[in-house]
């Protein structure tokens, strides 16, 4: 059924885009056309079910991960905590503090343009828009002090459970006006394509105005709303940019450094804005496990690095 779906869905792009040169080309790449086909399919379901750009396979797994790792004692009744869920973000009340993310700050600085310790991503004619750093949790221990008693509490009753961590710092430069439709920071909107029971931590490392192109974001409804007005995807929105971005609905994330809020980024869409020079940002990526965080945790986090197969996004 699976594949006759498939061959259908071929057929009718064939017919709108030409059907001998189509067919050919399907003929000639089949495993090719079947995966891009499966993950058209995969993806309208997603919208349809889940109300996401991620897809049914993702949100389907990460749906039972949560299953699979929730423990009744990490459960809550917290009326913040249920809000958060249904929402999918949550600006957390505390600032952390500035001299903890002065030192952090210090030694970012001296390693963020250096090809050493950081690689750039977001290239367009040779220039890098992005940086980020490789490792920064080996070269920076001072992260794990980010990682309170409290920010632990409230992210396993998020998940009624334990959860893993990865670290990610970055930078993001200005993209001027004639390149701003291309997608080199993440500055277009869009659901991470992963598995849904990712939760992320964005913590500014300076203060964050308008000007300084913040972290945007849309709530879980509102994102499941778009998708009923047939959103379509990062390249091709499908619906008004005055609808898209109505600032009701739109979040920024801005504040002072060591401002940050969590936020689901595969459930809401979401983009970076464009700063008038540069942004630094930190982010903790927490995923679902069966098992607590160790005493040595920083010591397990995921390797991040040009060769790491996850890249980061906003």
């Amino acid at each position: 059924m699976i594949f006759l779906t498939m061959f259908l869905l071929i057929c009718m792009k064939t017919k709108r885009m030409g059907f001998g040169a189509k067919i050919k080309r399907a003929i000639k790449n089949p495993e090719i056309t079947i995966k891009g086909t499966y993950q058209k399919i995969d993806q309208s379901a997603g919208k349809a079910i889940f109300g996401n750009t991620v897809g049914m396979k993702h949100n389907l797994h990460g749906t039972i991960n949560l299953m699979k790792n929730s423990r009744s004692t990490s459960k809550s009744n917290d009326p913040l905590i249920e809000q958060f869920k249904v929402n999918g973000y949550l600006k957390l009340e505390f600032n952390y503090d500035k001299s903890l993310i002065d030192k952090i700050r210090t030694k970012y600085d001296k390693m963020i343009e250096d090809d050493k310790f950081s690689f750039g991503t977001g290239q367009h004619n040779g220039k890098f828009y992005k940086r980020q750093l490789i490792d920064a949790h080996l070269s920076i221990p001072e992260l794990s002090s980010l990682l309170t008693d409290e920010l632990i509490k409230i992210v396993e009753q998020y998940y009624g459970g334990y959860f893993l961590v990865r670290i990610d710092l970055w930078r993001n430069y200005h993209i001027p006006p004639e390149l701003q439709q291309n997608d080199l920071i993440s500055n277009v909107w869009h659901c991470d394509n992963r598995k849904t029971d990712r939760l992320k931590l964005f913590v500014n490392l300076s203060d964050v105005t308008e000007k300084d192109g913040p972290f945007h974001l849309q709530s879980i409804p509102r994102t499941k709303e778009l998708m009923k007005m047939k959103f379509n995807n990062r390249v091709d929105y499908g619906i008004p940019m005055e609808v898209l971005e109505d600032p009701k609905h739109v979040v920024k994330f801005m504040g002072t450094r060591g401002s940050a809020i969590l936020g689901n980024t595969t459930t809401c869409l979401h983009k970076a804005g464009n700063p008038q020079t540069t942004r630094d940002m930190i982010q903790f990526l927490f995923r679902s496990s069966e098992k607590p965080l160790s005493k040595d945790w920083i010591k397990d986090v995921i390797h991040v690095g040009p060769d790491a197969i996850n890249t980061t996004e906003e």
